[in-house]
């Protein structure tokens, strides 16, 4: 008989894009075979676009120009034979190639306040999505910006645009067929921002005055021209144009200006869309003469039989420089040459004019030195004798009782008159109660202070105080007051005053601040200790106690701030009182470490990780594991609540591709992701090709059944779900059994039990206390028994 015909080669599936040539082709064995082709199972005989052809052994179907029509499972009969394939049409998104090279090298142009509208017509097939994005973010739409997508175009509308709508812009057509990125960019020009302040006075003299600014921040996104600068007098209200300076010069020197007068001066940055808003600077003085003017004449401090101090003031009109010094001058009263009392100028202004005769009269003149020189000099002062004076000091004024309470009073009082005052050399509290008739000094030493705390005293007792100024030539005359005391305050025990406001648990972001307010109540004061973890706190700068409140405040929290913290009262009597608290210091965790990937039991992948550096002070941080099966496909949760470092996923499809992601979470947010950078799969066994196993006699192939991977322990959150897994294998196929703390857990409506090729779950769905303990997979056949067990920790059981 004649032999049979046969496929040489069949025929292949296609995906084309609409629009393309495609070709479906297979071979045959003889070439006297007539085809038939089939589409969809219905013959074809005709159909617009396809053409059927035959050389010698192949037999092909042509389409010219792809369309949606042509979609679809082809058949191919002829002889013995039979084959079918199936033409897949792709149309993504597509938009006019002139338009795209445009939008993409020529950035869209407008001015600031004007309407912006960019419309980006497409084709493919419908639905298309359509995504704008700005500087790789979703663009934020709002009453000034909008977007509109219909089945043929998409359009970005701005109604009053702005500089902060510049940058890089990218709308993403996306439908079942591919996807699509357009790139453009928005350019809006203004005017530019005003220049960068302050205006600095870099030079100042009688004749003129230099200015200098900085440059704007935005430029308005055309380049500077020019900068304009003016001048306002104080108390005028007309501004005055000086000039203008070129874009690179940010100085400016004028000399219209006149001595001794105050000015405004203001700048504007000036582009080709117009003028900035003015930066001005503060009130100006232009300085007079360069050297100063005449100081006061001066005064007469105190005299010796060979010295007088005096003491001046600086001058009204202190010249175009600092004041460096003084120079003294002095004459006999009656005398016209003034002689110098020092060559060096003097930087105080106070000087002991010494080696003078006793019983003349001298008097005295000053000058102020600059770096342009000496100035006038000063009027003379009064004449004064060289001769000890016997002259003390006068009362101190204004004394009074500041503050008291039943063991204390506080006074303060004002110098003598000036005259007298300024050689005050100190002062002495005296205290006498109303029974004694003697006065007792209150320090061993003169007091430099206007203010004294007397402490001791009795309650309800009458005491009178007074104070004298000391000058060397002894105490001046005192001045009295009358204090009577108050009634000794009941004692009251230490006790805190904690209410809803008072936690005993703080839990605190790192760098935020930590204030923590403790009310009490207790009479006399106690003495207020702060423990942390049981040792006196360092940082006592930290604590402030006041008006029965004790404070802690430190400004930026720090992980080593965490602990317990501890309030002690104690009064005199030995009354103690405590109070403690917790504190926190956490933040959002830090990424994982890098991610590798395992094959221990088919079909399934372990994914381990470096731990986050957040684990160190962090006890809470725990792990979620996500997966996508393509580069650009969504993220879907497959682990949470994960304690550990080891994740297993066990619905692998072998083939396809996959990406990991693993964060780090606490109860303050998640940290950044770690990734696999690559595809991960398992790849397809190809199928073999069947080989009719040959038959032997006497050979038992049964194998007991044995654990190719076991049992792990977990530790898992109550309501989470708990997937616990082992690999077994045996022939005949193993009867597998769970147990937990040996009861069998087949009828149990709680458990879910799956064998997959030997890959045995036990999966709970919501894990609540009760079920921790022990479990344990059990395998069975006829030949023999193996078994794996492994713990069931539920985290937050006490």
């Amino acid at each position: 008989s004649a032999p049979r015909c046969h496929l040489n080669k069949q025929l292949l599936g296609v995906r084309v894009l609409k629009g393309e040539p495609a070709e479906l082709s297979c071979t045959v064995s003889k070439e006297d075979v007539t085809g038939t082709w089939f589409k969809d199972g219905l013959k074809l005989t005709s159909m617009d676009g396809v053409v059927f052809e035959k050389e010698g052994l192949v037999h092909k179907l042509v389409i010219n120009k792809v369309e949606d029509i042509h979609a679809g499972k082809y058949r191919f009969e002829g002889g013995d034979v039979k084959t079918e394939a199936s033409i897949f049409v792709e149309d993504p998104p597509q938009v006019d190639n002139v338009l795209l090279k445009n939008l993409t090298s020529v950035p869209t142009v407008a001015k600031a306040g004007q309407k912006v509208q960019i419309k980006i017509p497409f084709e493919g097939r419908l639905p298309i999505r359509a995504m704008w994005l700005k500087d790789k973010m979703e663009l934020v739409v709002d009453t000034r910006i909008r977007v509109d997508t219909t089945e043929t175009f998409t359009m970005l509308s701005i109604s009053s645009s702005e500089r902060k709508d510049c940058g890089d812009y990218k709308v993403r057509l996306k439908n079942d067929s591919g996807v699509l990125d357009v790139n453009l960019k928005l350019l809006v020009l203004d005017k530019p921002q005003s220049p960068a302040g302050p205006i600095k006075i870099v030079e100042s003299s009688a004749n003129d005055i230099t200015i200098q600014w900085k440059p704007p921040k935005d430029d308005g996104g055309k380049p500077l021209q020019r900068y304009v600068v003016e001048r306002q007098q104080v108390g005028k209200n007309d501004w005055v144009t000086l000039g203008e300076t070129p874009k690179t010069c940010t100085t400016f020197t004028t000399n219209k200006v006149e001595q001794d007068m105050s000015y405004y001066f203001r700048v504007r940055a000036v582009n080709a869309e117009g003028t900035s808003d003015p930066l001005e600077s503060d009130e100006v003085k232009v300085v007079g003469k360069a050297s100063p003017g005449a100081p006061d004449a001066p005064e007469v401090v105190s005299t010796t039989k060979d010295s007088i101090t005096i003491s001046w003031k600086v001058p009204q009109k202190t010249g175009s420089s600092r004041i460096v010094g003084y120079i003294v001058q002095k004459r006999k009263k009656g005398t016209m040459t003034w002689l110098p009392v020092n060559n060096t100028p003097v930087s105080e202004k106070k000087l002991k004019i010494t080696s003078l005769k006793k019983g003349l009269q001298y008097e005295f003149r000053v000058a102020a030195v600059n770096d342009a020189g000496i100035g006038d000099a000063s009027g003379p002062s009064q004449p004064a004798f060289a001769r000890d004076s016997t002259k003390t000091v006068g009362p101190v004024r204004d004394l009074r009782v500041k503050s008291s309470d039943s063991s204390s009073v506080t006074l303060t009082w004002k110098t003598p008159e000036t005259k007298d005052g300024s050689d005050v050399k100190g002062y002495e509290v005296e205290v006498r109660p109303s029974t004694s008739l003697n006065w007792t000094k209150c320090t061993a030493l003169p007091l430099e202070m206007t203010t004294y705390t007397l402490k001791g005293l009795q309650a309800e007792e009458t005491y009178f105080l007074r104070v004298r100024a000391l000058n060397g030539n002894g105490p001046g005359d005192a001045t009295e007051l009358v204090a009577c005391m108050e009634a000794a305050p009941p004692v009251v025990s230490p006790r805190f005053l904690i209410d809803g406001t008072v936690k005993s648990f703080l839990l605190i972001k790192a760098g935020d601040t930590i204030r923590v307010n403790i009310p009490f109540e207790a009479s006399p004061d106690p003495a207020v200790t702060w423990l942390k973890d049981g040792q006196l706190f360092p940082n006592q700068t930290a604590i402030t106690t006041k008006d029965g409140t004790t404070q802690l405040l430190i400004g930026a929290a720090e992980f080593t701030d965490s602990g317990t913290y501890t309030i002690e009262l104690q009064n005199g009597l030995g009354k103690r009182e405590t109070f403690s608290f917790q504190v926190q210091v956490t933040d959002i965790p830090q990424s994982p470490g890098p991610i590798r990937l395992e094959v221990n039991v088919p079909n399934t992948v372990t994914v381990t990780w470096e731990p986050s550096p957040s684990e160190k002070w962090e006890s809470n941080l725990y792990y979620s594991v996500l997966k996508r099966e393509s580069e650009k496909g969504v993220w879907h949760l497959v682990g949470d609540l994960i304690y550990n470092n080891k994740f297993t996923f066990t619905q692998v499809i072998p083939g396809r591709d996959y990406y990991f992601r693993v964060v780090a979470k606490n109860s303050l947010g998640a940290s950044g992701p770690s990734e696999t950078l690559k595809p991960w799969r398992i790849q397809k066994i190809k199928a073999a090709s069947p080989v009719r196993p040959q038959k032997y006699r006497g050979v038992n192939q049964n194998q007991p059944p044995r654990i190719l991977a076991p049992l792990k322990p977990h530790v898992v959150t109550t309501g989470s779900e708990c997937r616990m897994s082992c690999a077994v294998a045996g022939h005949p196929s193993p009867k597998i059994t769970w147990y937990k703390d040996n009861r069998d857990l087949s009828t149990d409506p709680a458990y879910l039990c799956t064998n997959d090729f030997g890959v045995c779950s036990l999966i709970i769905l919501g894990v609540t206390g009760q079920d921790e303990g022990e479990y344990m997979i059990e395998a069975t056949n006829e030949v023999g028994r193996a078994f794996s067990k492994a713990f069931l920790t539920i985290k937050g059981n006490n």
